[in-house]
C-alpha cells in the first residue's frame, strides 16, 4: 500500500485530538511518537478520526494502545 499522505494527529483542543491520513505499518511509529511528544495522549480524553482514510492491523493497535493510555493512565 502507497500512502501519499503521512498520518497526524493534533490537539484539537477540550480534551480532543484529530487524528487523519492512513492509519499503518508505516505511519504508526512516527504517529504514536506524535503523540506522545505532543502530550496528547496524557491530555485527550477523546479523538475524533474522521480524517483517517485507512487502517490496517498496526492503526487498530495503535488505537487501542492510545485508549488504554486515555482511560487507564497507563504511561511510561
Amino acid at each position: 500500500m502507497r500512502e501519499s499522505t503521512p498520518a497526524r494527529a493534533r490537539d484539537a483542543g477540550n480534551g480532543a485530538c484529530e487524528v487523519s491520513g492512513p492509519l499503518t505499518f508505516s505511519s504508526c511509529d512516527a504517529l504514536w511518537r506524535t503523540l506522545e511528544s505532543g502530550g496528547a495522549l496524557r491530555s485527550a480524553r477523546s479523538a475524533d478520526l474522521s480524517g483517517v482514510d485507512g487502517a490496517d492491523s498496526a492503526g487498530l493497535a495503535l488505537l487501542l494502545a492510545a485508549y488504554a493510555h486515555w482511560r487507564f493512565g497507563q504511561f511510561d
